[in-house]
């Protein structure tokens, strides 16, 4: 122990003694910052700190094995010297600052700050560097929390399978945060926010994969700056859920979609072809209305009327007698709506979409025929007459048909995840 006081001592004498020689300028100057590490990683430009977050830097920089003392010249700062280390490359010597900080200071977003590292040499109090940092404000917090079903809050149970609105309204600076997905016990469907008043939507499903009961009384969320310390924030619900499991309930779903018109690319002799795309049923639907290609008309062209569009519901679960809502949609606008008055356990109901247009021509050619094809006959309009005598057979059905089931959502089911489907 003595022996290392004793060499402390004389490098300090040193060191002083060489300041003590050295010119003014080289006395009062400061070093330069070689690097800063947070979270075993440099940072490539200031690093950042969040207000009320205790985070730990180490500066490399020329005499940092003296430094003894660190400030800020913002309020509310504290800093605390940790582990240091001595290479004989001045630019791998460091210093830990252990770095504490409140909400003392004026409340913004985002501030900027300057730490100044202060050595001991000789006794006197010694300037060794500067560097900047930004400030963060707090973390958000949580002010209100409501969960809803349908509009009504939810009491005591919270049930998977079902769609749930939850609301949390925030203080603080409402930034740089994220819902903890893989800790909390639901997942989010999507969000709407009100900016103004710091208030977030979150409609979700509580986790299939849950031991189920299990008491639902916290959220939690994260910082997504990149700082070291990214711990849960955790709110504490004032009620005590419990997630569980309906049962003995009625279960909507779709019955389907059929009969939906496509193309595709082909090759037929040789040439670039469209054939239609379908399914199987609806294809022999089709095909039954253009007679066969034989040798001695190999090619046949026939004006079909595409069968219309079949759609529905099925009950899976328990018997309803409560009256809801089915739609076929295209994006956001309704093609067809059925309101029904119940359906009994394992009834289906299925429901015919008429299109604006049904007509198509079509053709079959003997030698392209192995898998029993259905090309679409088009051609390019070279006068008003063929673009009249074409406009019959122009449309096509959307990329994607929507069936949404229990619309306006009257029905308490046991799954409410599988009342809308895409084809």
């Amino acid at each position: 122990m003595k022996k290392y006081n004793v060499y402390s001592v004389i490098r300090r004498l040193f060191v002083g003694i060489i300041l003590i020689l050295s010119t003014p300028y080289f006395v009062h100057s400061e070093e330069t910052v070689c690097k800063i590490l947070m979270c075993g990683s440099r940072v490539t430009f200031n690093p950042d700190i969040y207000r009320t977050v205790t985070e730990t830097m180490r500066v490399y920089v020329k005499y940092a094995d003296f430094v003894e003392s660190a400030t800020c010249n913002k309020s509310g700062i504290n800093i605390t010297i940790g582990a240091k280390k001595r290479d004989n490359n001045p630019c791998e010597t460091y210093v830990d600052l252990i770095i504490t900080s409140d909400n003392s200071g004026p409340m913004s977003l985002f501030d900027q700050g300057e730490i100044s590292l202060f050595g001991n040499i000789l006794g006197s109090k010694t300037l060794t560097a500067k560097f900047v940092i930004g400030i963060w404000s707090p973390p958000p917090r949580v002010e209100k929390f409501q969960i809803l079903f349908n509009n009504m809050a939810a009491l005591t149970n919270v049930y998977t399978k079902q769609t749930y609105r939850i609301i949390i309204q925030w203080s603080g600076f409402v930034y740089n945060y994220a819902l903890d997905a893989s800790q909390n016990d639901f997942e989010v469907l999507y969000t709407k926010s009100n900016v103004a008043d710091k208030i977030d939507t979150l409609f979700v499903n509580f986790k299939n994969n849950l031991i189920l009961p299990k008491t639902f009384n916290t959220i939690r969320w994260k910082v997504t700056n990149i700082i070291c310390n990214k711990g849960d924030y955790v709110y504490r619900i004032s009620n005590n859920y419990t997630i569980t499991e309906l049962t003995g309930l009625p279960d909507l779903t779709d019955a389907g979609l059929n009969r939906k018109f496509g193309s595709m690319a082909a090759i037929c002799s040789g040439s670039n072809v469209s054939k239609v795309s379908t399914n199987r049923t609806t294809l022999d639907i089709v095909r039954a209305q253009i007679p066969a290609p034989t040798a001695a008309t190999p090619v046949v062209y026939q004006e079909v009327n595409w069968p219309d569009i079949r759609w529905g519901v099925k009950n899976i679960g328990e018997s309803t007698t409560t009256s809801f809502t089915i739609q076929l949609k295209n994006g956001s606008t309704i093609l067809q709506s059925q309101t029904l008055n119940g359906l009994a356990s394992g009834e289906e109901k299925l429901f015919s979409y008429v299109r604006p247009k049904s007509k198509k021509r079509l053709f079959r050619k003997l030698d392209c025929n192995p898998e029993q094809d259905v090309f679409i006959y088009s051609i390019t309009p070279r006068s008003e007459a063929e673009l009249v005598m074409m406009e019959p057979y122009i449309w096509s059905d959307p990329a994607k048909f929507t069936i949404v089931i229990d619309a306006l959502q009257k029905v308490l089911e046991t799954d409410e995840t599988n009342n809308t489907r895409d084809y």
